[in-house]
């Protein structure tokens, strides 16, 4: 055998596959969900937006003979509001750039994938959005997120043997004040005090019932604390605990009183982590039950690895901060977009995996454009739009106690 010359190795040429290997691309459950269920609306108008929560019901009472009624003028209906919120993302490319990689030589057509890479961007800062704080300086100007819910009211005390921290008092999303009875209303106190999931409360909720109009909770999140070992031990002393040890309780009750809020007929709820907390969740369900079950309606969707747990989904989300996890009941949450700002935008992008341009997109699109009196091609891409939330169906697991 001849071994080959030095020379023939080096000038025999590299061969390049086309395409690129795409490690960024994430597949997110909860918008898939509200794009499926048709809760993303792109064709929004107006300055901001209003709507309306039902937040109290008619009261019945018993009657005796000849008794005068009283018709009360009830409101059984209070207004939410936001205002909508823009963001953008641009690039650019010199001429040089694509005469030196057009022909033959072209790897990669970075001309031709400008705007789908915007549109990764634009759904990127859109999921991070959906769970920032709106209140702090990291998540203002952004659409509002779940996590503007996820503060405990710091008037009324939260220990590690509580298993819930009541949700924060004042203005804090779409002009609710969040905080225990703050629509009036009253709750029961048939629990002892030691037994209660806060035990500073001063009344059993979440548990027990409401006075018959249902309002006393009507505008309040549900705050759970992972730092207590009352999850697993109601009974022993004021010990700590930790996500790890206490996610399987709690996902459990999260469903159980979020499916208590909501209608049979709603899309399955859904509890959304970080990479390691989900990590977590999958080790004590392997330790639980041995086996871990796809959610079958994720994998009719596209998204093939959502754990069930009681009929809910539970997915990995890399824009969920790392020390939190939301339990979510879709079917009350909603996105609202602009759609395509003007008529000399281009087609605009959905929201999805899937990059193509559909009509009612909620990403507007500029470009390529040269601006005269330059040589250089410019892309820029646009998108306004608000969340609509209703707290009442928003579980927060997080340490509150610290």
């Amino acid at each position: 055998m001849v071994a080959a010359l030095p020379a023939t190795d080096i000038a025999q040429a590299s061969t390049y596959l086309r395409g690129a290997v795409d490690a960024t691309l994430r597949k997110r459950l909860l918008t898939g969900w509200l794009d499926k269920a048709g809760r993303i609306n792109r064709n929004a108008t107006g300055k901001d937006w209003n709507w309306l929560i039902e937040y109290m019901e008619a009261t019945a009472q018993n009657y005796t003979a000849s008794q005068t009624l009283n018709f009360n003028n009830d409101n059984f209906n209070i207004s939410a509001v936001v205002t909508p919120e823009f963001w953008y993302v641009t690039s650019g490319q010199d001429i040089t750039e694509r005469i030196m990689n057009s022909g033959p030589a072209t790897i990669l057509d970075n001309y031709k994938r400008r705007l789908p890479k915007l549109a990764r961007a634009m759904s990127t800062y859109l999921a991070k959005s959906l769970y920032a704080d709106s209140t702090v300086a990291a998540g203002a100007n952004r659409p509002i997120g779940l996590g503007t819910f996820a503060k405990k009211n710091g008037s009324i005390a939260t220990a590690n043997t509580d298993r819930i921290a009541p949700p924060i008092a004042g203005t804090t999303y779409a002009g609710l004040d969040l905080s225990l009875g703050s629509q009036g209303g009253s709750w029961s106190t048939n629990v002892a005090s030691g037994l209660r999931m806060n035990a500073a409360l001063g009344n059993d909720w979440p548990d027990g019932q409401g006075d018959p109009s249902n309002r006393y909770d009507a505008t309040s999140p549900r705050l759970y604390n992972e730092y207590t070992n009352r999850w697993t031990d109601l009974t022993s002393g004021a010990a700590a605990g930790n996500w790890r040890t206490n996610c399987i309780p709690m996902l459990s009750r999260a469903n159980t009183d979020l499916r208590m809020n909501s209608l049979e007929s709603m899309m399955p709820n859904i509890h959304v982590s970080g990479s390691e907390r989900y990590q977590n969740i999958k080790d004590k369900m392997r330790e639980s039950f041995r086996d871990i079950m796809n959610h079958q309606a994720s994998t009719d969707l596209g998204y093939h690895n959502v754990i069930s747990f009681e009929d809910a989904a539970i997915d990995v989300d890399h824009e969920c901060p790392a020390n939190i996890t939301f339990s979510i009941c879709a079917g009350t949450m909603e996105l609202n977009f602009y759609g395509e700002a003007t008529d000399e935008g281009k087609a605009a992008l959905q929201i999805g995996d899937d990059l193509q341009g559909i009509p009612g997109g909620i990403f507007t699109t500029f470009g390529p454009e040269r601006p005269t009196g330059s040589l250089q091609n410019v892309w820029i891409m646009f998108a306004g739009g608000q969340t609509r939330i209703q707290p009442k169906w928003v579980v927060v697991h997080k340490d509150f106690v610290n």
